[in-house]
């Protein structure tokens, strides 16, 4: 669980550096913090309603022509546009499915964390605890 920690110090220095936690950022409670969680949520529901298969991973690339930004291009959108591949125009690809939009989910979880002070490879191994002393499908639920 130590590598949780670590991953959660890492992502938080990275918000930091990006400017969405620190001193330079805007101050936001936690309940925000918990609508983009929510936020993160609906997009990978959204990737399983256009590709049901959630292991479906795409890429997308942002390009700019004659000072105008196109987003969320395929791969042949941007060769027909600029007539070069997005590796020739060196381009740094978006990945995009349901895979990186878990990711998202736990890399602001994370984050949020991070933030509040919370260890969450320690708040997972106490829930866990609990866990184990449920009873199979506890609550009388199907799923």
């Amino acid at each position: 669980m130590g590598d949780i920690k670590n991953l959660q110090e890492s992502i938080h220095a990275w918000a930091i550096s990006k400017e969405w936690r620190g001193p330079k950022a805007t101050p936001r409670p936690a309940q925000v913090d918990v609508a983009l969680f929510h936020s993160e949520c609906s997009e990978a529901l959204e990737e399983l309603r256009k590709h049901a298969d959630p292991t479906h991973r795409y890429y997308s690339y942002t390009v700019e022509v004659e000072h105008v930004k196109f987003e969320n291009m395929s791969e042949e959108q941007v060769m027909v546009l600029t007539g070069q591949t997005p590796e020739q125009l060196e381009l740094n690809p978006k990945p995009e499915g349901f895979g990186p939009e878990c990711a998202d989910i736990a890399i602001r979880i994370l984050d949020t964390c991070e933030e509040y002070g919370i260890d969450l490879a320690w708040e997972i191994t106490e829930k866990m605890k609990h866990n184990h002393s449920r009873a199979i499908r506890h609550g009388g639920k199907l799923s």
